[in-house]
This record gives structure tokens, sequence and C-alpha cells, in this order.
């Protein structure tokens, strides 16, 4: 490498003798020259508005700056690093009134977003950073003799070696910028001024003067920001078939070493993998030496592993028509969107009225996927031009159909899907409509109608296909209306594995949190309970009607969801109460809603934000999760959801316990009712409490649990966290506690129970109490089984 290029303009000695200011404004300048692909020289930084002011007070003339510090600091303050010597000057700043003022000349905008840091230790990665990112910070260990080597020859090697505890000794922080391999020194751009070397640059003989010391030497990485120029050709890359590999195509100048380096790969697996797919031509018959020195311009290569950071940098990815970048991999374009060509700019709008349908690549890859949305919505159609309920003709598959559009709750646009009015004592077939039997047509909404023999076209009777639903477009709300003896439910709810269940008959959630009987579990089934901490309450909801939805033993008032069946309340006796059952669906082709805070939008209306999470401002944007362990009902979930709850981050609270009992042997157990979570879940909240979920390891504290069991609280289940890998579970000696870490083997072993319960008898799980062990014996199921997904009381052990 001869003499560099793009080189950081020289600087002189600044007041104070910032030369670690110095030094590091020049790695700055020119790491910013390497990612736009620009003379550093035209970048000019202030060595002294970082040292001075980020922040004020920090430094002295008299403190000093180490490297280690210095860089930290440009990493946490990048904004002051990257402050122009014309505006912010290359004097010291001796009061906050002088930084502001310049603070207020350089402005807020900033070609560079972000630095990070990368310590070397090796001269072969210290060359790679030169390479890469223009420059490395240093230092040098010099005496008197140093200043006279190079008045007597500003082109000489210096090659000598003096201890920091020498006489008249001093550590001088350099810039690296490039570096000879033939005759093995680096070029060391010194921050003495032009007068010095040659305008500043001097050679060192690798290792000489304790250039490159690993606790000394640092490259700064950086990142531009999304609208700052650059005249940088990122690489392109396109999706493999392996996890984590792209396609990359070689391009002029491109051989072996220089891709390695340039997406810093491991060079023996990139060699690998290529070999085997014939990238390279062999020395030898027996195909055992690629040569490695051929160019490899035109070449698709594999290459794995690519780092964030040269993702960032370096390579663009490029994705197919129909898919947009996303992170590091492509993913189809958003609803009504469209792409039309290879490559990563982000998917464009369809034109104003129209909309695009299905969830794959092809359905977003062209522009005659943009269809006129008129031509697509249901009930919504008719949004702003009625709001009288009653019949009306939608269009699916080309063909029209009647359908009941409720036009007067929540903004109307409100499609039947399923209804059910049926008289107490009786518990009469549900049925599932196909097209040719038509949609569901509201009748009768008063109590103690039995309309279980309506069930032709025009019938009121019975639940559509989810296959039907699942083919309809652009859903993306759905409502459930159940009113009998014990009250009214009313809510509407965007949850994902509810709705998906709704639509085709599936879910991710492999039961509903109940078992029939002691052998089995539902293969599939709407989890109601999951649901319940993303409802938003409508007009006429009972609050009370949650509470005992979810604490009814007999099961009475509790919607169970079967394979054969979408909605039947009662199933497991004959129902107490006349009742009346309704499932509506809504799709999204609304325009977007701005909603207020603690709601977020979904089709054409506001939902409030699930439990565990916030929305602080008003507008389009979505909710943000609390931490770990923090929750945001307290209460509000069983008693009727409000978005006051979620308007604000100081709404993420500490759970508070429904009761405390006292722990046999010391400590306390306590109850948690309100929120209902899942296992993960509630595990955090006993980290967060400095506990753990309880383990029930002896019959004393069986017994302090038993009160659990009868009034006021009537629970019937809750998490625990104990586990046994024993093939007993009365055995308990094989109990062990559950560990704080939720990857873990035991954590795992007790939240993913699944069928494999029933099939496997040498793993026994006892992740959830009941009046009785969980499993009587091996491989066969007690009474209830619940799932990591199910919502649930807890009880959390506080030693």
């Amino acid at each position: 490498m001869g003499l560099p290029n793009r080189l950081p303009l020289t600087k002189s000695v600044a007041p104070c003798a910032t030369v670690v200011g110095s030094a590091v404004s020049s790695v700055l300048e020119a790491a910013q020259a390497s990612i736009q692909a620009v003379p550093a020289a035209g970048i000019q930084l202030s060595p002294t508005y970082a040292y001075s002011c980020a922040p004020f007070g920090a430094r002295s003339c008299t403190s000093g700056w180490t490297n280690e510090g210095a860089v930290n600091a440009a990493v946490s303050a990048t904004a002051a690093f990257f402050a122009g010597a014309q505006c912010a000057g290359s004097t010291m700043l001796t009061s906050s009134a002088a930084c502001s003022a310049a603070a207020q000349r350089c402005g807020s905008a900033r070609d560079v977003s972000s630095c990070s840091i990368e310590a070397l230790d090796a001269f072969y990665l210290i060359q790679g950073a030169i390479r890469r990112n223009g420059a490395v910070l240093s230092s040098l260990i010099i005496d008197g003799g140093f200043n006279a080597f190079f008045e007597a020859d500003r082109d000489g090697i210096y090659n000598k070696t003096v201890g920091i505890d020498a006489l008249r000794a001093l550590r001088v922080a350099v810039t690296l910028v490039g570096y000879d391999n033939a005759q093995f020194f680096w070029w060391v751009l010194l921050p003495f001024g032009p007068a010095f070397g040659r305008n500043g640059l001097v050679k060192i003989s690798y290792g000489a003067a304790g250039v490159g010391n690993p606790e000394e030497t640092y490259t700064l990485k950086c990142r531009l920001s999304p609208n700052a120029p650059t005249q940088l050709q990122m690489r392109p890359v396109q999706h493999a078939e392996l996890p984590g590999c792209y396609w990359y195509t070689g391009q002029k100048g491109d051989w072996v070493a220089g891709v390695v380096e340039l997406l810093q790969l491991d060079i023996l697996q990139f060699v690998s993998d290529n070999a085997k797919l014939g990238a390279f031509i062999y020395l030898d018959a027996q195909q055992k030496q690629p040569d490695l020195s051929r160019p490899l311009e035109g070449v698709k290569l594999l290459v794995c592993g690519i780092s964030p950071e040269v993702f960032s940098t370096v390579v663009q990815l490029e994705c197919p028509p129909g898919q947009t970048v996303k992170g590091f991999s492509c993913a189809v374009c958003p609803d009504d969107t469209i792409s039309t060509a290879l490559g990563s700019a982000p998917c464009q709008p369809c034109p104003l009225g129209t909309v695009t349908l299905g969830s794959t690549a092809a359905d977003h890859d062209e522009s005659s996927d943009c269809k006129p949305a008129a031509d697509y919505l249901l009930c919504d159609k008719y949004i702003g031009i009625t709001n009288v309920s009653g019949v009306y003709p939608v269009t699916i598959n080309g063909k029209q159909h009647q359908v009941y559009c409720d036009m007067e709750t929540d903004g109307g646009g409100w499609l039947l899907v399923m209804n059910y009015n049926r008289k107490a004592g009786t518990a009469p077939r549900t049925k599932i409509r196909s097209l040719d039997d038509g949609f569901p047509i509201l009748n009768s909404t008063e109590l103690g109608v039995d309309e279980s023999k309506s069930l032709g076209p025009g019938g009121s009777w019975g639940t559509m296909d989810p296959l039907v639903l699942g083919a309809l477009p652009k859903l993306t709300e759905f409502r459930f209306f159940l009113r009998n003896g014990a009250g009214t439910m009313h809510l509407k709810s965007s949850e994902p594995n509810s709705f998906k269940y709704i639509t085709t008959g599936k879910n991710d959630i492999a039961t509903s949190g109940y078992t029939r009987d002691q052998a089995t579990v539902p293969v599939s089934g709407l989890q109601l309970l999951r649901m319940q901490p993303c409802y938003t309450p409508l007009a006429g909801h009972t609050q009370a009607t949650l509470t005992g939805l979810v604490r009814a033993p007999t099961m009475e008032h509790i919607l169970a969801f079967e394979p054969n069946s979408m909605w039947v309340d009662g199933v497991w006796n004959l129902p107490a109460y006349n009742t009346v059952a309704q499932l509506w669906l809504r799709g999204s082709g609304g325009r977007p809603k701005d909603c207020p805070p603690g709601a977020f939008a979904v089709g054409w209306g506001c939902h409030i934000c699930c439990e565990g999470s916030y929305k602080a401002a008003a507008g389009l944007g979505g909710c943000t999760a609390c931490s770990d362990g923090l929750v945001t009902s307290q209460a509000a979930p069983m008693r009727g959801r409000v978005a006051s709850v979620h308007d604000e981050a100081a709404d993420c609270k500490i759970a508070v316990p429904t009761t405390t009992l006292a722990r046999p042997g010391g400590g306390v157990l306590n109850l948690y009712t309100d929120p209902l979570l899942t296992a993960p879940e509630a595990e955090a909240v006993c980290v967060l409490a400095g506990g753990h979920l309880v383990s029930v390891t002896d019959a004393a504290i069986n017994d302090a649990l038993q009160p659990l069991s009868q009034p006021p609280f009537n629970l019937d289940m809750f998490w625990l966290g104990l586990w046994s890998a024993g093939k007993r579970a009365d055995d308990t000696a094989n109990y062990q506690w559950l560990s704080k870490a939720q990857d873990s083997p035991q954590f795992q072993r007790v939240m993913y129970m699944s069928l494999v319960l029933s099939a496997n008898p040498q793993v026994v799980a006892y992740g959830l109490w009941t009046w009785g062990w969980f499993l009587d014996k091996p491989g066969q199921a007690y009474f209830w089984a619940s799932f990591p997904e199910a919502l649930l009381p807890y009880v959390c052990e506080q030693l």
C-alpha cells in the first residue's frame, strides 16, 4: 500500500494539548469519508468541541483524555464529535454558554447517526480496519530523539522503541492511515501540524514506538443518517435457500481475499461453500487445491454470516418482486402495496381507491394486483352510505350474496357470520353453513326464542364455514355478542390467534385451556381467554360477564370451541339460560385512523392497547410493550377495559397480589388473579417481585394452597413452577426448582406441556396446580390440562 489517499487534513496541536481529540477527529473524518466515498479532507471536524462540551465540565486543560475514553465518548455522544470545525471552532470552549452557542451554530443535522467501537489486537486487524474505515486510533511512545529523527529525514522509517518510563518519554495519540507490507511500516498522521514529516505524515516500523499497542488501538465504524448523501455503491445480495446465507455476484476487481474482507466472512467457510458449488477452478487433478487468485467478476457466490454492520454499510439486500426488505430478510409487501421489480426499494402504495388481495408475493408483484376496493368490500362498503342495519348484497368471488349488515354498532360495516338463539335446557346441534346455505340472516334477538330449525338459505341458525371466511378478503376485526340470563358480553378484538381460528378453523394455540375428559384435549380451538386482554368493550357489555366466563366451574357460561363447532355454550351441561350468540366480522378498507392515547388503529376502528402495553400519544402508531414483569390492567380486564389504563408509560406497574398467604417454613405465597397471564408472563412477574412461581415440594405447601379453591377465590387452576423428571408426578423426591432463565430446559419442560404428555410415559410435567396431581399416572391426564399460552391466575413464592 503506497502513500494513502483520501487523507484527513493534518491538524496542528490544539489548545490544552488535546492530541487525543485531534487524533479521534481524524479517525472520524476518515470513517465518514469511507461510508460516503468522498475525500476525508472535505470533512473537517472540531478537535476540541467534544472534548470541551460532551458534556461541559467533564474534562479540563489539565485532565487529559485516554484513547479508550475518547472512543467511548464518541459512541455515547456521536453528534458532539461530528460538529464541524467551521461552526464549533478549534479552540477550547470554557463555559456552558459557549458550548450552547456552538451547538446552535452547528444545528442538529448530522450525516453520521451513530458509531461503534472495535478494539484491535493484531496487525492484520489494524490493516483491515484501515482498508474498511479509513483510519485507526493508536498511540506512540516517543522521546526527544523522535523529532530529531524526522528533522534529519522526513521520509525516513522510524524504528526506535523507548519505554514510557524513559527520560522525556511521552505517549502521543496518533492516527494510522496506511501501511506498507513491503517495507513493514505504518503511515502515521501526527497531530503536530503540516510542517512535521511530510505534511504531518510519517513512517513508523511495525512494532516500533509502541505503535499498535492492543490497549491503545481502536477503530470506529459509523453509520450514515437515513437521508445523508453518499457516493458509495452498496453491493447487492439476494436471499439464498440456506438460513443466514445470500447470493452475491462478483464484481470487477473482486477476488477471494477481497470479498472475504469486504463482507467480513469466515474465509474457510467461504472457500468450502463455494468450492462445493463449483465456483473455483482447481490447480490439481484431484480437485483439492482451488485457484483462489483468479478474479471473481460475474461468478455467483454463496456468502454466509454477513454481520449487521456490513449490512448497514457495505451490502444492500435485493428482494424479488412482491417483497420488500425487512431487517436482513425479505418479506411480502404489506396490504395495498406492490413491488414490481427486483431491488431494495420499499413497496409502493396502490392508487387511491384500490387494494391488494392475498398474502403471498404473487399477490403484490404487478400493477394489476391493485384492484378496485369497492369490488372487494363487504358490509363496510356501505359505511358512510347508510346507518340502517339489514340485508344487503355483497360480491364474493364474482357472485352476489345476500348478507346481514350491522350498520349501527361502532361505526357499522359488520358482517354477520354466526348466529344462535337457543332456549334454556336445550342443546341443539350447531350448523356449519356453506355459501350454498347462505350467510345467517338476523331474525330475533329476544331471549327464549328457538331458532335451531332455521337452517336453509335465509335462515338465522348457524356458523359460516371457516373455509368460506378464510377466503374473504381484507378482514381485520371481529365482534362477539353473547346475551343470556347472566348478563351481556359485547366486545371487539383483532387478536391474531382468535382471528386465525375464526377464518381458518385452525389455531397456533394447541388447546383452549380445558380438556373434555381425562384422556383427550381438543386439537384446535379458539382460546377466548387469550383474547381477553386484547378486547375492547362495546355498548351493553356487562363488566362481570368475563369473571363468570373465566371462573364458572360448571362451564354453564363458558363458550367452548371444538373442531366441529365454532361457537357453543354449555357443552358440558344443559344450558341454564336462554342464549343469543353472534359473531360479526369487519374488513380493513377504512382510511388510516388517528386513535387517542391508549388505543391503536385496526381496520375501521380504534382498539384499546392489549394488556402489558401502552400508547402515550394520539395518532396512527401502535402500542409499546411494558418491560418484563410489569402489567397495566390492575383489575381492568376483568371489570371492563379502558384506554386510560394504557395511555402513558407510567401505566406499566408492578402487579398487585389479590391475596397473600403464609408459606410454611417461611416466606409468603402471593396469589395474582388480575390480569390473567401466560406461564412465561407469570414467571416474569414473580421474578420482578423477588421470587418464582410457587413450587409444591411437600404436603404443607399443598395444604397452604387449598384455601384458594374455596370462596371467595374458587380457583380451579393456576400456574406453578414445579417440574419433575421422574416417572410419577407424586414422586416429590424428583421435584426441582424452575430455573430463572426462560430458555432453560427446566422452564421449557414446565411451560411447553402438550399432547406428548399422554404419549410419553417418561415425561412428567407439573406446571399447573389443580386439586389433585396433574398426572395421575404416567401417560394419563388427571383432569385439567393447560398450555403456556393459556391465561391463568398464578401464585408467586417469595422465600
